[in-house]
């Protein structure tokens, strides 16, 4: 299993640049080329549509992902790859539909091969030691990606033309295939991992609680990682190659960031939400030369707050079930970018709407862990445990209500 720890935090190093430059840079590719806000919240709304989907079956089916892990993996893993290097060819041969069609397919790919790393990861392996490779695996990802972005500065300055984003996909690909060989390496039961857990309620609360916790952070986080780019260039008319630099910065702070995160205790990650929750806000009203500070601070201090659903998810899954855990994690990640994504395009949001929408979703979630999450609250039990409930009994009816 030592030898799997190392196999993880490795395919970590190739798999931060290869999902930075594919995913970091496909809707500046877009805007670049002359789609506006609407047209990229519809993308969205189509993949994540797809993505929310397929979490739900496997949610209510979980037995789909927990036998033959290390073959899907490894197959599923590849597939996603392919998919998400061809997206700047068919966009320049056969226009935005081929690439509405392709982008949501990758998108719909990452949700098997999230899960199944999860499952990888969190039924292997104790809380310890799960807080230690989560935060190796981190630092690996975002020093890789820093890497990459710093790559990405030169090729942004010294090739202003579309091509730009050929040398970009084709770099992602060969990251990603080191990235896929890793997988291919890991030692793996070919009996898969429990699935069937009983739960009580108090762990089905707390679990529903998390998942809205997660469900707006994630979701801020991907509309930030949306727009940002797009406002600068189009909004503030910076220079595209400064996106790039902004997002080194974050990278190399983010990287530094887990390491220290990962060696204090729950409590102390409230502090990094909070900060984490104003920085849509700088984003919208603060001038381009000042986004490189923001994207340090802010990629710091997300870090802790990303930590407390993703470390908490670790210890529940021991309880519910590892293909559930995952299969929540990985759908409020979707589900937080359909939501907003969904608003934009109905009602035709520009940019700077979607960042306030964005700092709305952090302080929604900053109120959600302080009123729900004993780990981090400063409230006493009880009173969590109250607020919790009724905060996991309002998610669920307008679950329902939206069925």
């Amino acid at each position: 299993m030592r030898d799997n720890k190392t196999l993880l935090v490795i395919e970590a190093l190739f798999g931060g640049a290869y999902v930075s430059l594919s995913r970091g840079y496909f809707f500046l590719m877009l805007a670049e080329s002359g789609y506006d806000a609407r047209t990229l919240s519809l993308i969205a709304v189509v993949s994540t549509l797809l993505m929310v989907f397929l979490c739900w079956i496997i949610y209510e089916r979980p037995y789909l992902v927990y036998k033959n892990v290390k073959r899907k993996l490894v197959v599923l893993s590849l597939m996603e790859r392919l998919s998400w290097f061809i997206l700047p060819f068919l966009l320049v041969k056969y226009g935005l539909w081929a690439v509405t069609i392709m982008y949501g397919i990758a998108q719909v790919l990452t949700i098997p091969v999230s899960m199944l790393i999860f499952i990888t990861i969190y039924g292997g392996y104790s809380e310890e030691d799960v807080r230690r490779i989560v935060g190796w695996r981190s630092a690996a990802s975002l020093t890789s990606t820093l890497t990459m972005q710093v790559f990405t500065v030169l090729v942004f300055y010294t090739l202003p033309s579309f091509s730009k984003y050929y040398y970009i996909y084709v770099i992602s690909f060969i990251c990603g295939l080191m990235s896929w060989l890793q997988l291919t390496l890991l030692k793996i039961p070919s009996n898969g991992v429990p699935w069937r857990k009983v739960t009580t309620i108090d762990v089905e609360v707390k679990s529903g609680d998390i998942f809205i916790y997660l469900t707006l952070l994630l979701g801020s986080s991907n509309l930030l990682g949306m727009v940002w780019g797009p406002y600068l260039v189009n909004v503030l008319k910076a220079p595209s190659y400064l996106y790039p630099l902004i997002s080194a910065i974050g990278t190399l702070s983010g990287a530094i960031a887990s390491l220290i995160w990962m060696r204090l205790k729950y409590n102390y990650y409230i502090v990094g939400l909070s900060i984490t929750s104003l920085v849509p806000i700088f984003v919208l009203t603060l001038s381009p030369q000042y986004h490189l500070l923001i994207s340090g601070i802010g990629a710091a201090s997300y870090t802790a707050a990303n930590f407390i659903g993703v470390l908490l998810y670790s210890r529940l899954s021991k309880v519910e079930g590892y293909a559930k855990s995952s299969a929540r994690l990985v759908a409020a990640n979707s589900l937080g970018l359909l939501i907003p994504s969904l608003i934009m395009y109905l009602f035709g949001l520009d940019y700077s709407t979607a960042l306030i929408i964005s700092a709305l979703m952090r302080f929604t979630a900053l109120i959600v862990a302080l009123l729900t999450i004993e780990e981090v609250s400063p409230l006493p039990d009880p009173r969590v445990k109250t607020y919790s409930r009724i905060i996991y009994a309002t998610g669920v009816f307008s679950y329902r209500m939206t069925l």
